[in-house]
């Protein structure tokens, strides 16, 4: 049975889909865009538009994109397009089944598209590919679906899930001998048992790997920093280093400069969950500046808004202030209004703790009104239980009345429709 998933990297560049063609990556931006905003209909539509003119296209291409229509067919609750989409999935894959090019490539964009789903969605759309995956690829496309889905629990927090996806996925990698993908879901099974408080078990399943992913830079560096994490809970700070520093050596030597932001926030992540604040500042302050050189402004943007959440859940709520307006203020100047809503919403809740309300209210008021033009019910609410906690925290029981009026009455004449499209 031919590889699947076997040269695919924990951490996949380009996931926006701009290296997409111009009008078929317009047109999968703008389906992403109708379904942040819970309009699934359209983004249906924007996708059935986009298979019509990519014929030809490779085929990891065609198929990437009948998934996602697929994904979003069912989620629009049009049962009947969504089965047949499906029986053309099936025929689709089992067509590249004995092409290894393609077959990584098509893993490749399905991992894209599927880190901009929700969590829970991430789910979901992996689970719809496990028995096609199964039946084209065997036990390694099984494995790497699995990987996926695991770590998809570990976005949720749902550490048992993602340690019993996780060992499931291992076994079947190394029954086929895919040392690729044993390694990544070694690491998403190590997370697992940090988040189950196992820290020396998570240890120990590095240690068990470390000799395979040695073979491969990229899987031996993601490895170390594995062990950055595990040796920073533990308390050993110059194994910490040793660690961070020959993960970086090998990122620079080996050109994944994409690497070394991510390696530089994750060691700024470790020191923040051990106590050690300053030393995170300063790792975060490192890895928004090669982020910056990189020149991705989607991922500074993005960097800029994962800092400001690991601030407010340390309790940072100045700094996490701060960095959530640089991160609004970049994904205004991108064009992505809705992470930027998200962003002001993560800033007011900065400003709650330190007794800011007035301030935290304007913040709450901006973002809720981008959320309300550009139709996101979801994150109309989020703002709004956001707001609603805060002031109720505050014993500022006026205030929440006339907030949850305010939001009703929004509620009911601007996101109407959209509830009855749903239902």
């Amino acid at each position: 049975m031919e590889s699947f998933f076997s040269s695919t990297s924990a951490f996949p560049q380009n996931i926006t889909g701009k290296n997409e063609p111009t009008v078929i990556g317009k047109l999968v931006e703008e389906s992403f865009k109708f379904y942040n905003q819970g309009q699934f209909t359209e983004a249906v539509k924007r996708l059935e538009t986009a298979t019509q003119i990519i014929l030809l296209e490779p085929p990891s291409s065609t198929i990437s994109l009948y998934t996602l229509l697929e994904f979003f067919q069912n989620k629009s609750g049009d049962t009947e397009k969504a089965k047949a989409t499906y029986t053309t999935l099936q025929d689709l894959v089992q067509k590249i089944k004995s092409d290894v090019q393609e077959s990584e490539a098509l893993a490749q964009r399905l991992i894209q598209f599927s880190q901009q789903l929700k969590p829970t969605d991430r789910i979901q759309f992996w689970q719809r590919l496990h028995p096609i995956a199964k039946a084209s690829h065997g036990k390694p496309g099984e494995a790497g679906v699995l990987w996926q889905i695991a770590d998809a629990y570990i976005a949720i927090h749902d550490f048992l899930k993602a340690y019993e996806y996780g060992t499931e996925a291992l076994s079947l990698a190394r029954e086929s001998n895919q040392t690729v993908i044993e390694v990544n879901v070694s690491l998403v099974i190590s997370n697992s048992l940090i988040g189950l408080g196992r820290i020396q078990e998570a240890k120990g399943i590095l240690d068990e790997v470390l000799p395979k992913a040695s073979v491969n830079p990229s899987l031996k560096a993601n490895v170390l920093m594995g062990y950055v994490f595990i040796y920073q809970l533990l308390g050993h700070e110059e194994q910490t280093l040793k660690c961070f520093q020959e993960a970086i050596s090998i990122a620079r030597s080996s050109g994944l400069t994409y690497l070394q932001p991510a390696f530089r926030f994750a060691l700024g992540v470790a020191y923040l969950h051990s106590g050690k604040k300053e030393k995170g500042k300063q790792e975060f302050r490192r890895a928004l500046a090669l982020s910056e050189k990189l020149g991705d402004k989607s991922q500074v943007a993005s960097l800029e808004l994962s800092i400001a959440d690991n601030y407010f859940r340390a309790g940072l709520f100045e700094e996490a202030h701060k960095y959530a307006l640089r991160a609004a203020d970049s994904y205004k100047k991108l064009g992505n209004r809705m992470e930027e809503a998200k962003c002001l919403r993560i800033a007011a809740q900065s400003l709650g703790p330190q007794n800011r309300v007035g301030e935290a209210l304007k913040l709450y008021k901006k973002a809720a009104l981008i959320q309300v033009e550009e139709k996101d019910r979801d994150g109309f609410l989020e703002t709004l239980w956001s707001a609603v906690n805060i002031l109720r925290g505050l014993r500022r029981i006026e205030n929440v009345r006339q907030v949850l009026l305010i939001a009703l009455n929004t509620h009911t004449s601007v996101f109407r429709d959209d509830v009855e499209g749903r239902d």
